[in-house]
């Protein structure tokens, strides 16, 4: 390495030079330095939290290179003529397509590794997988959402894990997952769970991670076409459906619909989110967001713990009138919201299938809909906020980049008024008082 010259700052990127070979080290923006250099036509890169630590990794690698009689070019010369080289290498343009010499090696150095090869289950890569990211002590949310997302995996794939293509991984994510967000997520469960198979437990040949060869991820663009929301009519239908059906399934679809909650944060997710419990309704208390919209007001506040914005501890919802209406003849209950665990998205298809039989033939069928309550609150909402991002994200728990693929464009103002308008029955007060005395009687 060039000496530094007294009073004279040093210009990045710096070169190293030894035995021929030459090298750089670059000082990035979070203040690590970084080496680089190639060798076989690859580049080689790696970091270092000193200046001192990179240039003496790039000396002692360039030494322990030239060392090595196999690969030295400095020291030792080619064992054949570079006549032979240049035949070997038009012969592989000839009958491989345009093949290379790096691409022979590469070639032939990953079947030699498939010697080493050891087969596993994915049942077992998944097992040994948890079992070493729970010995790392790492969070109980992380190793919770990790068994989720492996979870319909290993139910699906049962032979040896190197024998999955990357076709077949991604068309299985595609089917099952067809949200966007929720597919991104699951592949970067299923990538972590690929490099350990490959790296650690040595069941899939080196290079052959099927994640990592998936397309690029979806544009906020495509995001937007594939955001999922409910119509004005159909949440109607699901409201007053469960007045006749499941009253209990009530203040989930008012709190989704009229608050924008995750529906984590309504049902509950272990280790992750703490479900709301009736207390987090502070009633007739000013609101800290504005409605932005003259006729809708707000009476009080629903204040959503444990946030994925880490400087945001407790987000504070503006609590509309007509949530208000919904929620009126439960105010007097105590716990959580939602009361029955893990049977929300059980009892909500069974609800949407009941009201299906019962439709008429001018109206569409109702769906399910991932995250569909809070992608249209968002929807809606963003309409009486007037367009602002980031009163709609701090509403939402996420920030203005990521809320913008979670609600459609073609909402209008309209459409934004009536969700907010859409008040209960006359008679949804005695319906639901007498339900909870029947529930409370049996």
């Amino acid at each position: 390495m060039a000496a530094k010259r007294p009073g004279v700052p040093l210009q990045f990127p710096i070169t190293v030079e030894k035995n021929g070979r030459i090298g750089h080290v670059s000082l990035w923006k979070s203040g690590v330095y970084g080496t680089y250099f190639r060798f076989g036509g690859k580049a080689r890169r790696n970091s270092f939290a000193t200046l001192e630590g990179a240039t003496a990794f790039l000396e002692s690698e360039f030494t322990r290179l030239d060392n090595n009689q196999a690969n030295s070019t400095t020291l030792h010369p080619a064992r054949h003529e570079l006549r032979v080289y240049h035949e070997l290498e038009e012969l592989l343009r000839e009958r491989s397509n345009g093949a290379t010499l790096h691409d022979a090696v590469d070639y032939y150095l990953m079947n030699h590794e498939q010697n080493r090869l050891k087969p596993r289950s994915v049942d077992e890569c998944v097992q040994k997988l948890i079992e070493a990211q729970e010995a790392r002590n790492l969070s109980p949310g992380y190793i919770e959402t990790l068994k989720k997302h492996l979870r319909k995996f290993r139910s699906h794939f049962k032979g040896d894990i190197h024998r999955i293509s990357p076709e077949e991984l991604e068309k299985w994510l595609a089917t099952t997952y067809p949200g966007p967000k929720t597919r991104k997520n699951v592949r970067g469960s299923l990538v972590t769970l690929f490099k350990y198979a490959r790296d650690t437990l040595n069941a899939i040949p080196p290079g052959n991670t099927a994640p990592e060869k998936f397309k690029a991820p979806v544009t906020d663009k495509q995001k937007e076409e594939d955001v999922e929301i409910y119509l004005v009519e159909e949440y109607q239908r699901l409201l007053c459906g469960a007045i006749e059906h499941d009253v209990l399934l009530i203040p989930a679809l008012a709190t989704g619909g009229f608050g924008g909650l995750r529906p984590a944060e309504i049902h509950g997710e272990k280790a992750r989110y703490e479900p709301i419990h009736w207390d987090a309704f502070k009633w007739n208390t000013p609101t800290p967001t504005p409605t932005r919209k003259k006729g809708f007001k707000t009476q009080g506040t629903l204040d959503v713990k444990n946030q994925k914005v880490r400087n945001i501890k407790t987000r504070h919802l503006p609590i509309y009138a007509v949530l208000s209406a919904w929620l009126e003849p439960f105010k007097c209950m105590e716990g959580r919201v939602w009361p029955l665990g893990a049977s929300y998205n059980h009892r909500l298809r069974r609800l949407v299938d009941k009201l299906n039989k019962e439709a008429s033939d001018t109206q569409r069928p109702l769906k399910v809909v991932a995250d569909g309550l809070r992608h249209s609150y968002a929807s809606y909402r963003i309409r009486h906020l007037k367009n602002d991002l980031n009163l709609l994200a701090a509403e939402m728990g996420n920030s203005p980049e990521e809320i913008i693929g979670h609600y459609k464009k073609d909402v209008t103002d309209q459409d934004a008024d009536r969700w907010f308008s859409l008040m209960p029955p006359p008679d949804y007060a005695e319906k639901i008082a007498a339900a909870l005395k029947l529930r409370l009687l049996a």
